[in-house]
C-alpha cells in the first residue's frame, strides 16, 4: 500500500496490515458504529482519499486513536497479528515493515495533504495494476464485439417474445460491445483517479444519471430499424 499527497509518497506496507487498523479501530474503538467518532480517519480515510479540508480533523482523531490503541492489548487486533510480546499494545502491534508506526506513516501523510493542499490518496499498486489489465481486457472484448458483430452479424437484432413477426423493430446485438467498453472504462477511470471514484460513490443520484444516460443513449442509437 502507498500513501500520496503532493510530493508526498510513502510504501507503508501490505493492504492486510492496512485492514487490520481500519477493523480494530471501527470494532473495538467505535461502539456506536464505524466512523461515528472518527468520521474522517474511517469514512474519508478509509475509503482510500482524505482531502486537505478534513485534515485537520483526522489528525486530532489519529491521536485520540494512538491513545486509545496504546491501551488496547495486542490480542485485541482483528486481521493480520506480529510476533510481539504479550503485553504489547494494539499500537506497538500495528508496525510497518520498516519498523515504524503505521500510525507514524498516516501521521505523516495527513500533515504532508495539510500543508501541501493535495488530497491524501491510499493506492493498493498490486490490484491497481490487476484491475487495470482486466478492463483493458475488458474494453478490448467490447471493441472486438462492437467491430466484429458490426462486420458479420450488423442484421442480428434482439426482439420481444411477444412481438409479432413482421415487426423488425428491436435491439440491434453488436451495440452490447458498447457495454462491455464502458464497463472496462469505468473501471480504467476508477483505478486511475480515485477522487472521481469516491465522488460517484457518494452520490448514488450520480451514478444512477450516468447509467440512464448511457442506457439511453444505447437503446436510441441501437434500435433498428435506422
Amino acid at each position: 500500500m502507498v500513501l500520496s499527497a503532493g510530493r508526498f509518497k510513502r510504501e507503508i506496507g501490505p493492504k492486510p496490515l492496512l485492514d487490520a487498523f481500519f477493523d480494530t479501530v471501527g470494532c473495538r474503538l467505535e461502539a456506536s458504529g464505524r466512523a461515528t467518532r472518527f468520521p474522517a480517519i474511517m469514512s474519508n480515510l478509509h475509503e482510500g482519499v482524505l482531502t486537505p479540508a478534513h485534515a485537520g480533523k483526522a489528525l486530532m482523531e489519529l491521536d485520540e486513536i494512538e491513545r486509545e490503541l496504546r491501551d488496547l492489548p495486542a490480542s485485541k487486533i482483528l486481521g493480520v497479528k506480529q510476533g510481539t510480546a504479550p503485553e504489547a499494545s494494539a499500537f506497538a502491534c500495528l508496525t510497518s515493515p520498516d519498523g515504524r508506526s503505521l500510525l507514524g506513516h498516516l501521521r505523516d501523510g495527513i500533515a504532508a495533504a495539510q500543508s501541501s493542499g493535495d488530497a491524501l490518496i491510499i493506492t493498493d499498486t498490486r490490484q491497481k495494476a490487476i484491475a487495470l489489465r482486466m478492463s483493458a481486457g475488458v474494453v478490448v472484448l467490447g471493441l472486438a464485439w462492437v467491430i466484429i458483430g458490426r462486420r458479420y452479424f450488423g442484421n442480428w437484432i434482439l426482439i420481444s417474445l411477444h412481438q409479432e413477426p413482421t415487426d423488425r423493430s428491436g435491439l440491434y446485438l453488436w451495440t452490447a460491445g458498447f457495454v462491455f467498453i464502458a464497463m472496462g472504462a469505468t473501471y480504467v477511470m476508477a483505478a486511475m483517479f480515485p477522487r472521481l471514484r469516491v465522488w460517484f460513490q457518494r452520490r448514488t443520484w450520480a451514478t444512477l444519471t450516468a447509467a440512464l444516460l448511457f442506457v439511453g443513449a444505447l437503446i436510441f442509437f441501437g434500435m433498428s430499424p435506422r
